[in-house]
């Protein structure tokens, strides 16, 4: 275990500052340059409009909740990752035509034993991959340096974390885009000491190295299928599914409650506006702070778009899909479902390479559609 956590950056060996104290900032890490998207091979493509199903024929639908989450590679289109319901990691370089059981390197059995609802890309190093195994053996963040082979915990042996969240049960991360190695993650259980009742951890070399931040204020507790959207050094969003979302600019010291809900990753527009899906509606803002409802859209659980149209699911135990034009947002058409029963629609990703909408689904697996 040493060997990998040394290989993955150092997650054991790290120096934390006293815990529960103040951290410098580090200075920011230099950014890499953008790598051009080099686009697979994909053959057998549908028509427009059109579901596939590319379910790995490895995972059994039947047992546990099937696929639930998609990710798809920054820099390799075509390339994608399919998250399930404690049969692991696959991986696929050709849309989900074939598939390879990927996580069968060390640590590999931690992916296995749990519930892969996030799998996230570093946005500029295909290597860099982190996960969450929920209600596994470990419920840590995991972070694999070489693709999704190998594993390590990102919270192991951390003072700082173990101080603050006694019970590190990662929900979501979010990736800085303007610093890569800057991660910020929420935590499925109330935080401890003067970081409670709810906290966010911080690290500025990829979870090497972690901080405590202190959550919105406002909250009592932990909050539900919270996330965090890292806009830049200090500026934060902590969404959650019926609790609000809040702003901070200044990494945690104050935050502003915004008076909607939010929930799922968000979208950039065309028309400049970001879309944020929730059970309460849509909403959209181009600023962070100014945050207006989108009048027809529907609530929803995901959202992804393709510069023309955006496409969003909603409704756990009635799921519907539905799209907009970016040009007029607030006309919504109902598309058809790829199947009569998809159970939850658990994630849209969109390929803009082979212009394709991926979509996993409780129950129903992983399916594709051409969208232009």
């Amino acid at each position: 275990m040493a060997a990998a956590l040394a290989a993955c950056g150092g997650a054991g060996s790290e120096k934390s500052a006293p815990v529960g104290d103040a951290v410098a900032t580090p200075a920011p890490a230099p950014v890499p340059a953008v790598q051009p998207v080099v686009v697979g091979n994909c053959s057998g493509l549908g028509a427009k409009d059109q579901w596939q199903p590319i379910t790995p024929p490895g995972v059994d639908l039947g047992r546990g909740m099937g696929v639930l989450s998609v990710a798809t590679s920054p820099v390799n289109s075509g390339t994608l990752l399919a998250g399930t319901d404690g049969q692991g990691l696959w991986l696929s370089t050709d849309c989900g035509a074939t598939w390879t059981k990927r996580n069968t390197g060390r640590g590999g059995d931690k992916l296995d034993s749990g519930s892969l609802w996030v799998v996230r890309y570093d946005p500029t190093d295909a290597n860099v991959v982190y996960a969450g195994s929920l209600y596994g053996s470990d419920i840590g963040l995991l972070k694999s340096t070489n693709g999704g082979v190998d594993w390590v915990s990102a919270f192991a042996n951390n003072a700082a974390v173990a101080y603050a969240a006694p019970n590190p049960f990662f929900q979501d991360i979010g990736i800085d885009p303007t610093q890569h190695l800057h991660v910020v993650v929420t935590i499925h259980d109330n935080c401890a000491h003067e970081f409670a009742p709810v906290c966010l951890l911080e690290s500025f070399d990829g979870g090497g190295s972690w901080r405590a931040l202190k959550g919105p204020p406002q909250l009592r507790g932990w909050a539900e299928r919270a996330g965090v959207i890292v806009i830049g050094e200090k500026e934060f969003i902590f969404h959650t599914w019926m609790d609000g979302i809040f702003h901070t600019a200044d990494a945690g010291n104050t935050w502003l409650p915004l008076g909607i809900d939010g929930y799922f990753t968000p979208y950039p527009a065309r028309d400049g506006y970001t879309y944020l899906p929730s059970i309460r509606g849509m909403h959209r803002t181009k600023n962070w702070l100014d945050w207006s409802a989108v009048d027809g859209a529907p609530s929803g659980d995901a959202i992804a778009g393709d510069g023309m149209r955006m496409f969003t699911a909603w409704d756990d135990f009635n799921p519907k899909l539905a799209y907009a034009y970016e040009s007029d947002s607030s006309r919504w058409t109902a598309m058809a479902l790829p199947t009569a029963n998809p159970k939850r629609i658990s994630g849209l990703v969109y390929d803009p390479g082979h212009k394709l909408l991926y979509m996993s689904a409780t129950g129903s697996g992983l399916w594709r559609m051409v969208t232009q």
